[in-house]
C-alpha cells in the first residue's frame, strides 16, 4: 500500500474475530506499506484455479460466515463499524474454506446521524454492490454493508456475477431474481439462476428461501 495506512492499521489491531481476516505483521520499505495476513484465497466464486467446485453446504456456510463478520463489525465493535465494500474479491476463504472479509480501506465508524448513520459525499466502493442510497445520497450505514452481503449471497449460490448480460442490456442479478420470485415462478424457472456447477445436487426449496432472505 501507498500514503496514509494508519487508519486500516489502527482498526486492524482493535478487531479480532475468527471471519474477520487476521494480520500477522507489518513492515515499510522504500516507500511502501507490506501488511501480512493469514492465508487465504480470493476469486473462489467464479474461478476456482481447477479445483472442486464448491458444494451446496460449503456456499452456505461461506454465507454464515461472513454474516457472522458482518454481525460483529456492526454490533460488536465500538464504535459500530461499516465495511462499505463488501463483495465477493473482499471476502476470502482459509485452507478450511472458511469465510473471512477483508480490505479494511474504505471502512469507517458509523459516529454521524441520530440512527447511526452518516452522510458522506465521497462516493467509493465497487458499484454494483452498492445500495441506492448510499449510491445516490450518499448514506452510510450498517444496512449498506447488508445490501452487499445480499448481492454477494446470490453470487455464491448462482456462480454469477452481480450484472448479468441479457438481449436486451445489463441487468442487476439480484433484480432478475426478485421478478422470478414476484412471479412466485416454479421451481423449474428458479433453477435457470443456479450455478450449473452444483449439477443439481441442492435442495430447491432452500433455493428458494435463500432467494427470499436475498
Amino acid at each position: 500500500m501507498k500514503g496514509d495506512v494508519s487508519k486500516e492499521f489502527n482498526l486492524l489491531k482493535k478487531i479480532n474475530h475468527f471471519n474477520i481476516i487476521r494480520r500477522l505483521g507489518v513492515c515499510f520499505n522504500k516507500g511502501n506499506w507490506y501488511f501480512v495476513y493469514e492465508s487465504a484465497e480470493s476469486n473462489w466464486v467464479f474461478n476456482r484455479n481447477g479445483l472442486k467446485p464448491l458444494n451446496w453446504m460449503q456456499r452456505v456456510q461461506i454465507a454464515f460466515d461472513v454474516a457472522r463478520g458482518l454481525d460483529y463489525l456492526h454490533n460488536y465493535t465500538i464504535p459500530a463499524h461499516v465495511h462499505k465494500d463488501i463483495n465477493s474479491s473482499n471476502i476470502l476463504l482459509n485452507e478450511n474454506l472458511k469465510g473471512k472479509i477483508w480490505n479494511f480501506s474504505l471502512t469507517r465508524s458509523d459516529k454521524g446521524l441520530e440512527d447511526g448513520s452518516v452522510l458522506t459525499r465521497n462516493i467509493v466502493g465497487t458499484q454494483r454492490y452498492m445500495a441506492p442510497e448510499y449510491l445516490h445520497n450518499g448514506l452510510v450505514s450498517p444496512k449498506l454493508d447488508v445490501y452487499s452481503f445480499g448481492v454477494v449471497m446470490l453470487e455464491i449460490i448462482t456462480g454469477k456475477e452481480a450484472i448479468v448480460t441479457r438481449e436486451w442490456g445489463a441487468l442487476q442479478l439480484s433484480e432478475a431474481v426478485i421478478a422470478f420470485l414476484d412471479e412466485e415462478s416454479d421451481f423449474g424457472e428458479l433453477s435457470k439462476f443456479m450455478d450449473p456447477c452444483l449439477q443439481g445436487y441442492y435442495p430447491l426449496n432452500l433455493f428458494m428461501t435463500m432467494g427470499k432472505l436475498i
